[in-house]
């Protein structure tokens, strides 16, 4: 061994027992470049799980990183232009030059959501070699996921122009240019960047990827501390499911988050509103332990406390229930594997990004079950000084007085309410609150005696504990 080798051993040994990320990963940090989930190299969190410090993706450079972000924009041109847009129904490796026989056929294995009205299927996609173990797990992944969409957006996932998609493709035998639709970037640039775990969907090529180690949590997998499936349908929902109002509400959310100033310098989550919606959805559905691209923003009350914006978007896309899909609770190993919560940095280099209003009224329609959340309403509060850092620390889900005691701080106002009989008695409660007005120019029509849009409106009296 030279001695090069012997000091970078030593060095990577100290970095994973004091917990910290690798000297690669905090070079990068202080020099302000961006990390991705599909294009960055994992910090390797307590060193307890991160055995395997030669098993990294290999070009995390911000040519990789641009490449990515234009891929989502629609800006990169693909090898064979006149395939983009087309959706595979099914096929066999015999039609692919670059396919391998034992691979099987492409064809649906899962089928996430119908139509009730037979107009599309949203499906999980993979070759036969694909084991169907991997294809179960993923259907209960994506299944809890598209369960939380409100009504109106989940509608808009199975009624597209073409059928959208998720594929799994097989390491070490196949990369992700391997799934049909995405072969369109073999001999491309951006296609040479064969180690990614996945891809999210597009408008031009409505399907997202993940590799089956991860899925998995395969003790090779690069992004272990991560769910690169639970990502990348972040991204597919952004760019294909959202109704244009919500896209641009989106855009607005990323440009204040970049403008505050409250996220870490080249931290990768704000590097573009892709990322920001994408690592937006891994923390509300808790499908990360990192803290290198996202400054530890890993649930529900960390993005709330560092980016309320991007929160309150969430709850828009989301159902904001809380008995809410967690990814913890349905990984195969990440509940013993990954960093508790607690164990996780929050970086905060500054002030929160302020709360701004964001223009989500523009888009309620008939179907909408969106209701704002009353920032000033007396019951959404919390009664205790520690609310904040038990919420950091991953105690709203581990311990029931917390949605009692700190709703404010876990996010779940509105949900749990600690007032009797503070409640809605009329559905059109949230369109007379949000978008009329109603609460402040009609007070009397909005109470008791007539609509009593005591929550919209949030007229609740404090419950003293």
């Amino acid at each position: 061994m030279t001695v090069a080798r012997l000091v970078r051993s030593l060095l990577l040994l100290c970095c994973f027992s004091a917990g910290e990320p690798t000297t690669a990963n905090t070079a990068a940090s202080s020099s302000g470049t961006a990390k991705s989930s599909s294009i960055r190299q994992p910090t390797w969190g307590t060193g307890r799980q991160n055995r395997h410090a030669d098993i990294r993706p290999r070009h995390t450079t911000a040519t990789a990183q641009r490449l990515l972000a234009d891929y989502y924009a629609g800006k990169l041109r693909p090898a064979l232009p006149a395939a983009v847009g087309k959706v595979i129904r099914e096929a066999s490796a015999q039609q692919y030059a670059w396919a391998k026989p034992e691979w099987g056929r492409y064809r649906r294995r899962a089928v996430v959501l119908a139509d009730p009205a037979g107009a599309g299927e949203f499906a999980i996609w993979a070759w036969d070699i694909v084991p169907e173990a991997a294809v179960q797990q993923a259907l209960r992944v994506l299944s809890g996921m598209v369960g939380e969409l409100a009504p109106d957006i989940r509608q808009r996932l199975v009624s597209g122009v073409q059928p959208s998609k998720v594929a799994l493709f097989k390491r070490p035998e196949q990369v992700w240019t391997d799934i049909p639709e995405h072969s369109i970037w073999k001999g491309t640039e951006f296609g040479a960047n064969d180690w990614l775990s996945g891809v999210g969907g597009t408008r031009a090529v409505p399907v997202s990827s993940s590799d089956t180690r991860n899925v998995m949590e395969a003790a090779d997998d690069p992004y272990r501390e991560e769910s690169v499936l639970v990502h990348e349908f972040g991204h597919h929902i952004h760019n294909l499911v959202l109704p244009d109002c919500v896209a641009r509400a989106a855009d607005v959310a990323h440009a204040h988050a970049v403008a505050s100033g409250s996220y870490s310098p080249g931290r990768y989550m704000v590097s573009s509103v892709f990322e920001h919606m994408a690592n937006g959805a891994a923390a509300w559905f808790q499908g990360t332990c990192r803290s290198d691209v996202n400054d530890g923003i890993i649930s529900r009350p960390r993005l709330l406390a560092r980016d309320p914006t991007l929160f309150s978007l969430m709850q828009y896309i989301f159902t904001p229930s809380v008995a809410r899909m967690r990814y913890r609770s349905l990984c195969p190993a990440c509940s013993t594997k990954w960093s508790p919560e607690a164990a996780v940095p929050l970086l905060e280099p500054g002030p929160p990004a302020p709360l701004i209003k964001l223009p989500l009224d523009q888009c309620i329609s008939a179907a909408s079950s969106w209701r704002p959340v009353p920032r000033n309403a007396p019951d959404c509060s919390d009664m205790k000084s520690e609310c904040r850092a038990r919420a950091i620390a991953g105690q709203c889900d581990t311990h029931p007085d917390m949605l009692t005691l700190c709703q404010l701080s876990c996010g779940v106002c509105r949900q749990v309410s600690s007032s009797p009989g503070c409640l809605d008695r009329n559905a059109s409660c949230f369109v007379a609150a949000s978008v009329q007005g109603r609460c402040q120019s009609d007070a009397a029509g909005m109470g008791p005696q007539g609509m009593g849009c005591l929550l919209s409106c949030g007229n609740c009296t404090a419950a003293r504990i």
